[in-house]
């Protein structure tokens, strides 16, 4: 994996897509291991998180390289490092068959997890470890209209 070669690319489906670049000309953009940004916002006590669940991008393929029409491209550009640091572990589990270790953590006695009970779970192991952090506000008890 080349770190330079990693792109996200906003596409005009609306796609956003984390990938290494293979080659690219006027006409195709030849990319391996995309991945798709879900953005979800969770509330969290009295904010909202704001975050991002990682998908394989074409995950009923066994293609190893995919040909995207560069005028179906908006914006390339650099992740963040934090993205990146995500996207090559993301990567890494996928190639070394961890994401079903991983999944088998958030699966129930009857296998019908959807993704809210694994977002609910998620934010519980959040909230555990940010509850005691927030600072509580106190109100009145008082509405003025």
């Amino acid at each position: 994996m080349n770190i330079e070669n990693i792109k996200v690319l906003k596409l005009l489906n609306g796609d956003e897509i984390v990938c290494e670049i293979v080659e690219e000309n006027s006409r195709r953009t030849t990319v391996m291991n995309p991945i798709i940004l879900n953005h979800i916002r969770v509330p969290a006590g009295r904010m909202i998180v704001e975050s991002y669940v990682m998908s394989p991008w074409n995950a009923f393929t066994e293609d190893e390289f995919y040909d995207i029409q560069t005028r179906s491209i908006i914006v390339s550009s650099k992740p963040k490092e934090t993205l990146l640091d995500n996207y090559k572990k993301f990567i890494e589990a996928r190639e070394n068959d961890t994401i079903e270790e991983l999944q088998e953590d958030f699966e129930s006695d009857d296998n019908t997890n959807t993704i809210g009970d694994v977002l609910d779970k998620l934010l519980e192991k959040f909230e555990e470890s940010t509850n005691d952090e927030l600072p509580r506000k106190t109100t009145s008890g008082h509405t003025i209209h």
